[in-house]
């Protein structure tokens, strides 16, 4: 390395040091409570509110929560007996069936079946789906022991693209989320995990009750549109855009779980979503039944609320 190059380094490490210093000094500050985010999250949760179960790291995102937070209202309706035990995998009974929350880091086709897979660091090791469900019901009381078992588990926990009905054993429940774990779904639709575009539209064009108009442009994007909202849809991507400016990006995310619930969540019809825009960031404040949406179309000098309904 020449020396005037080792000068210029140097005077740039000099330069933009006391930038250094400052990004770290945020960074130090910003963490705690970036950090406290998910627990005052979890407090407000019912399931936190119904059981008092203390915080653990990840628990908002743990099936049993998921499920019971969006279902419980409805157990009632639906005649379901939610059983939370401390120390002990919770269940709930349904139409005579006991449901277990999945406990599998994933699951993969093995031998022409579906097998449970626990890592730790770099090893893996393969079990019997089957035999889970009876040590489950181990831990049953004595009158519920003669019902039948199966384990919830979400689509995305399966590493294989395609799956066939043969490959699942009897005692797994796929379903495409927790959130919607009872809702009839189209196995053609669970089977494929979608690579591209046009395998996300056919799995779109078989599901019911979602409003608007979908057209694919090509392999690799779906547009949709409905009354002020456009939308463009890849395989990992939602860029979220007006009818009235499609260029102008409003926003965009790369869903954590399946882009296939994202998109369903926003084109159901009788849902609704939530957009607030301002000049230091935008977010999204709501997607879901427009019904129970307490947020307004509002505009001011510091930001703008969006909301769009699908019919």
């Amino acid at each position: 390395m020449k020396w005037y190059t080792k000068l210029l380094i140097a005077l740039l490490c000099i330069l933009l040091s006391p930038l250094i210093v400052l990004s770290a000094i945020f960074l130090a500050v910003a963490y705690p409570f970036q950090s406290i985010k998910p627990i005052r999250e979890y407090k407000k949760s019912r399931y936190y509110n119904d059981f008092s179960e203390n915080y653990k790291s990840a628990i908002n995102s743990r099936p049993e929560y998921l499920f019971y937070n969006a279902m419980c209202d409805k157990f009632k309706e639906l005649n379901i007996t939610y059983t939370h035990r401390k120390g002990c995998p919770d269940y709930f009974e349904y139409c005579g069936t006991l449901y277990f929350f999945n406990e599998f880091q994933s699951m993969k086709v093995v031998d022409g079946t579906l097998k449970g897979i626990y890592r730790k660091y770099r090893e893996e090791s393969l079990c019997n789906i089957e035999q889970q469900a009876e040590i489950l019901k181990l831990s049953l009381p004595d009158d519920l022991k003669n019902l039948p078992v199966k384990l919830i588990v979400e689509r995305t926990i399966i590493e294989d693209d395609f799956i066939s009905e043969e490959q699942v054993p009897d005692c797994l429940f796929v379903v495409n989320n927790y959130e919607n774990a009872l809702e009839q779904t189209n196995w053609k639709i669970l089977s494929t995990v979608p690579r591209n575009a046009k395998q996300l539209y056919d799995m779109l064009m078989l599901t019911d009750n979602l409003g608007g108009k979908f057209t694919l442009v090509n392999d690799e994007v779906i547009h949709w549109e409905s009354k002020d909202l456009f939308v463009e849809i890849d395989e990992d991507c939602i860029s979220i855009n007006t009818n009235s400016s499609r260029t102008k990006n409003l926003t965009h995310w790369h869903p954590e779980r399946e882009v296939y619930n994202d998109v369903c969540a926003i084109t159901t019809k009788g849902n609704c979503l939530v957009i607030k825009k301002s000049f230091e960031a935008t977010s999204i404040l709501y997607i879901g039944l427009s019904k129970d949406c307490t947020y307004k179309p509002k505009k001011t000098p510091f930001y703008t609320i969006y909301r769009f309904d699908t019919d």
